[in-house]
Parts: structure tokens; sequence; C-alpha cells
């Protein structure tokens, strides 16, 4: 999510000056709030995208794997495409 910054974990090295890492390391007390709410930075971010009063969203993944975990009480009403 977000080029990476809230994901759990980078899938690459990056150098810290990169434009993914000066997202990534503020960030970071996000992804302590999922540990310790039990969910990945991820899923907690789809969860909140999906309670804001709107009519229309797109999420996207790199990886389309991660959305099996994306178990939101509004899965039902999202659909991949």
């Amino acid at each position: 999510m977000q080029a990476g910054a809230l994901a759990s974990a980078l899938d690459r090295t990056l150098p810290t000056d990169h434009p993914v890492m000066r997202d990534y390391a503020p960030a970071a007390g996000f992804r302590r709030l999922a540990a310790e709410l039990g969910t990945s930075a991820a899923a907690l971010a789809r969860r909140y995208a999906l309670s804001l009063p709107i009519d229309t969203m797109v999420l996207g993944a790199k990886n389309p794997g991660s959305w099996p975990n994306a178990s939101t009480p509004r899965r039902a009403r999202c659909r991949q495409i």
C-alpha cells in the first residue's frame, strides 16, 4: 500500500534517501499500531479506507496474493478487477 510505505515490510532493500523509505520510516508507528491490534499494516489501511463515507474507492496491490487477507466488514461489497 502506498508504494510499500504502509506494508509490514518492504520486499526490497532501498537506500535511506529513496522516496519510498522517506515514507516508510515515518509510518513505523502505524505498523506498530497494526501489530498491537493483531493485524497487518496493509489490512488496517484497507479497513480504514473502507470505513470512509464515500461511494467509490479503488484499492490495488502490487502482489495479488496480498488480497486474500483483505477481510473487512465490507468485503462483500468489494470486487477485484
